[in-house]
C-alpha cells in the first residue's frame, strides 16, 4: 500500500480476520515431532496362582515439536514446544503445555542468533500452564415410563374442571422429573 507521501507499508488483506492470514516472508521449514505413551502393568496372582495383568496408562500422551526454517536469516528453530496429558487419576484429566527457546536474550530481552548451549543451558522457558478438569453426572439414563393416575371422576372433555374456582382444580399428580445431568 502507497500513500499519498509515497510511503510504501505492507498489509495483509486477511490481518483483521479471525483466522488472521498466511505469515509474511519466505518459509523453507522442516519440522521435528516426537509423541510418547507411557505404560505401567500391575501383576498380581491369586490364591490359585493364576496371573493377573492389567495395564494403567500413566501418561496418555506427551509430545514435543520444533522446526527449522532454512530460509530465515537468523534465528533459525522455532521454539520448542512441549505437551502432556494424564487421566491417571481416577476421574481428573490433566493437561500442560510448555515453551521453550533455544536462544539467548539481549539487554531489551529480545532473541539474538547465539545458543543457550553456548553458556551451558539448553533451553529457557518462555511459558507453562497447566490445567485439571473433571465432570460429575446424576439422574436416570434412559426413558423412563410413567403411568399417570387420574380420578375416578376424570373426564378429558370437562372443561369445567380448569376453572379457578374449582376446589379440585390441579389435583392431578405432577410428572416426575428424573433427567440426566452432567457438570464439567
Amino acid at each position: 500500500q502507497i500513500d499519498t507521501s509515497g510511503n510504501t507499508r505492507k498489509y495483509s488483506i486477511f490481518s483483521n480476520e479471525i483466522f488472521g492470514g498466511p505469515g509474511s516472508g519466505e518459509q523453507q521449514a522442516i519440522s521435528f515431532s516426537i509423541r510418547n505413551v507411557f505404560e505401567t502393568k500391575i501383576v498380581s496372582r491369586d490364591t490359585t496362582g493364576e496371573v493377573n495383568e492389567k495395564k494403567l496408562k500413566l501418561i496418555d500422551n506427551l509430545s514435543a515439536n520444533v522446526s527449522y526454517n532454512f530460509a530465515a536469516d537468523s534465528l533459525h528453530f522455532s521454539d520448542i514446544s512441549t505437551s502432556l496429558s494424564s487421566n491417571a487419576i481416577n476421574g481428573i484429566n490433566l493437561s500442560s503445555r510448555a515453551t521453550f527457546s533455544l536462544y539467548q536474550l539481549n539487554s531489551d530481552g529480545r532473541e539474538i542468533d547465539q545458543f543457550l548451549l553456548e553458556n551451558g543451558k539448553i533451553a529457557q522457558l518462555q511459558s507453562f500452564n497447566i490445567s485439571a478438569s473433571t465432570s460429575f453426572r446424576g439422574g436416570k439414563s434412559g426413558p423412563e415410563v410413567y403411568t399417570p393416575v387420574y380420578r375416578r371422576s376424570y373426564d378429558p372433555f370437562d372443561q369445567a374442571r380448569f376453572s379457578p374456582v374449582d376446589p379440585h382444580f390441579n389435583d392431578e399428580p405432577v410428572v416426575p422429573l428424573n433427567s440426566p445431568w452432567s457438570v464439567s
